[in-house]
Formats: C-alpha cells, structure tokens, sequence
C-alpha cells in the first residue's frame, strides 16, 4: 500500500471548465482509482490550514499555474520529492506575457526549483525545447484523461451526420488562435462543412471581436453560455477539433476530443503527446497562410471517406496505454 500522500496544488476548484481544473481531476481520478492516498489543496483559502499536515514525508505535486503563489513556495521549500507540471507556462511565449514584477519572480522561483532539485515536467519534447527555463531534473510525461460523458462510440457515430463539422472548444483567449481560424475558414468558403465555436469566457473584448468577425457567416455558429457536459455533448457531434495555440502544455479539449473521435487540426505549439497533423501528412503545414490549405484537406473527404480515415487513425492511437497507464506507473513508482 502507498504509504505517502501525493498533493496536487491549484488556485482554485471552482471553475467547472478549463485546462488547470480538468488536469487537477483527471490525475485525482487515476489516484482514486488506484488507491494511492492524494489531497487537492486551494491555495487560494485564507488559511492554508488544510496543507499543514502533509509538510512531512509527501510527495508534492505542484502545478505550474500556481508559480507566482507564495503559499506555493512554502511547499517547494518544505516538501519532499516535489514535482512540477509545466503545462506551457514556461514557454518562451508565455513567459513574454507576463508582467515586469511576475518575470522577477518567476526567475527566484527558478532558481529555487534548481535549489532544491525539483523535477519538472513536461507535456512533450517539444514543450521543452520551447521552454524558456530548462531544469536538469526534468520528465516528458503526457498527462491523463479521463471521459466526461459516455463516449461510446457506436452511440456519437450516429449523430455525425450532414456537414462536416469543425469545432473550436476553449477559451476566449487570443493566444488560442480562433480568429486566424474563422479567417481561414471563411477564405474557403466550403459549401460542405460548419464552424462551431465552444468558448469559454475569459477576454470579454476579444470574444466581442469574435461576435463581429462572424457576422453574416451562416456557417459559422457560436454557442453562448455552454459548458462542461452539455458542451461536450455538441463537441461529439462534430467531426474535426480544431486549435491554433501560440503556446500550449496540455490542450485537454483536443485530448478529450480525440478520445471521442474526433480528427485533430492542431498547431505545432499544441503539445499533443501523440502523432497529429504529420498522419494527415500535413507536418510541413505550420503556418497561418497554410490553415485554409489544412482546412481543404479536410473537406475533400465525403463523409464515409472521412469515417474511414477517423477509424484508421483512431487505430495508432491508444490513448488508455498512452496516457492513463504511463502515468500510474509514475505515481505509482513515486
């Protein structure tokens, strides 16, 4: 039996979407259900009482998110065998974001985690070739997923129907891409497909330029006010998940719509920890001017045509194996 408690950090719980909270549950999930004792810690309650008790002989695995977060250093400091889960907040592109005061911090924080030998984890390889601080102690470990709804798929086969449909589910962020995806879509024009967009609140300006961008594009369609499992359920309905991130750790919408069965058109900064566009044998294609060109590719396919390819490539892909195992072999082995 696990004799050790492994704590996962994060601001907050509360929000009932996102890529932070979806990563925090998935891990929790596979922890559960393989008996290995765990606690998600806010560190956002005013007390931070509830960390006390695991200061002593644990397994910390701190998220990323959580950098610029004092209460978080406490662990860094204190706690044994502490982890780091990167999920692109180190990405060069990210990191040019950030404000002059979290740089300064950021830098101390990376300069404790040197310290203290604290491993770093990352997505992809790639994630870390992009990553603007490059620990010694580091790991390449895709994270989990774990099904929000029912996906079976004999039950989604029957509602891919008509059109093909392209979707886009994350959030209102620039960083995200949605725009130079609608432009893309818009310059083919395709007689045979639909847009739909997902998006979660987070930039109230860009989400109104958005609106803007798709007037009078009846093929365009935007879902307002959906989220968690009702969105998931409309996402099942569509055929291709789309993501043009500047920078990305672990896109769980893709992730998440991939295990549904839908096709991928993902940027190269998306971090997927599996093969994406370079199956479709578009790998050359990384480009803004290149989205319509990926865009007609997809459309070409009739729609058995298209079924055929999404059974083929859901054959390379074992995401239980990938994913879910890989991982419990390494908390497991904690």
């Amino acid at each position: 039996m696990f004799n050790r408690t492994i704590v996962q950090l994060i601001p907050s719980m509360r929000a009932k979407s996102g890529g932070p909270v979806n990563v925090v549950r998935s891990i929790k999930h596979v922890m559960d259900r393989i008996n290995i004792n765990n606690e998600v810690i806010e560190t956002q309650e005013r007390w931070f009482s509830s960390g006390t008790k695991f200061f002593s002989n644990i397994s910390n695995i701190y998220f990323s998110h959580c950098i610029w977060d004092i209460k978080s250093f406490t662990y860094i400091i204190l706690g044994n065998n502490s982890y780091i889960f990167s999920h692109g907040m180190l990405s060069r592109k990210a990191f040019g974001r950030n404000k002059y005061k979290k740089r300064i911090f950021s830098k101390l924080f990376y300069l404790l985690v040197q310290i203290r030998r604290v491993t770093v984890i990352f997505g992809s390889q790639s994630e870390f070739d992009e990553a603007i601080f490059q620990p010694k102690n580091h790991l390449i470990l895709p994270n989990p997923v774990k099904p929000i709804v029912d996906s079976s798929h004999s039950a989604i086969m029957k509602n891919r129907t008509g059109k093909i449909k392209f979707v886009y589910f994350s959030r209102f962020d620039k960083r995200k891409g949605l725009s130079e995806l609608i432009s893309a879509f818009d310059a083919v024009s395709p007689d045979n497909a639909e847009f739909h967009i997902l998006g979660l609140i987070s930039d109230t300006d860009y989400e109104n330029s958005i609106k803007n961008l798709t007037k009078n594009k009846p093929n365009v369609v935007i879902h307002e006010n959906c989220t968690g499992v009702e969105a998931r359920k409309i996402m099942q309905k569509c055929d291709i998940i789309c993501l043009w991130s500047q920078f990305e750790g672990q896109p769980m919408s893709v992730l998440e719509g991939v295990s549904d069965g839908l096709l991928p058109l993902v940027s190269p900064n998306c971090n997927l920890p599996f093969e994406t566009m370079s199956y479709f044998g578009l790998q050359t294609f990384t480009s803004v001017t290149d989205l319509p060109k990926i865009i007609e590719y997809f459309c070409a396919f009739d729609r058995n045509s298209l079924e055929k390819l999404r059974k083929d490539y859901q054959s390379t892909i074992d995401l239980n194996e990938l994913l879910n195992q890989r991982f419990e072999r390494f908390l497991r082995n904690l």
